[in-house]
């Protein structure tokens, strides 16, 4: 399949750090590729990528990773747990009778925004 995201990178300070950080909150597993960049599986879609210790975090502005999740309210205390630092508190998205759901959105230890998705149980 073609025109689809087939990789994520995301800007480490410490690889060590973030494996720990991203492995406790999705359970993601990793393997090293160097000294300089660690592979990640999410072990759903089969979406990976890595972390790279070449590039500063993408703070501010500028696209956005979300990822799916079960359990928003408990991914956001997690995050506090693990020292991530929670910007966007779960928020509805769409129409307030129906919407799509609910979002949030946190910095991983490193500065790195990241989103948190769930859809609406009905």
């Amino acid at each position: 399949m073609s025109d689809r995201i087939c990789h994520v990178n995301i800007p480490s300070r410490n690889l060590e750090e973030s494996m720990e950080f991203f492995g406790t909150l999705f359970g993601w597993s990793f393997n090293p590729n160097t000294e300089r960049y660690l592979l990640f599986n999410d072990g759903e879609q089969g979406l990976g990528g890595g972390f790279s210790l070449d590039r500063e975090p993408a703070t501010g502005s500028g696209p956005v990773l979300f990822i799916e999740v079960a359990g928003l309210e408990q991914k956001l205390e997690l995050i506090r747990q693990l020292g991530g630092n929670v910007v966007q508190e779960r928020m509805h998205v769409g129409p307030a009778d129906t919407g799509f759901g609910w979002y949030a959105a946190f910095d991983d230890p490193h500065g790195n925004r990241i989103g948190l998705f769930t859809t609406n149980a009905k």
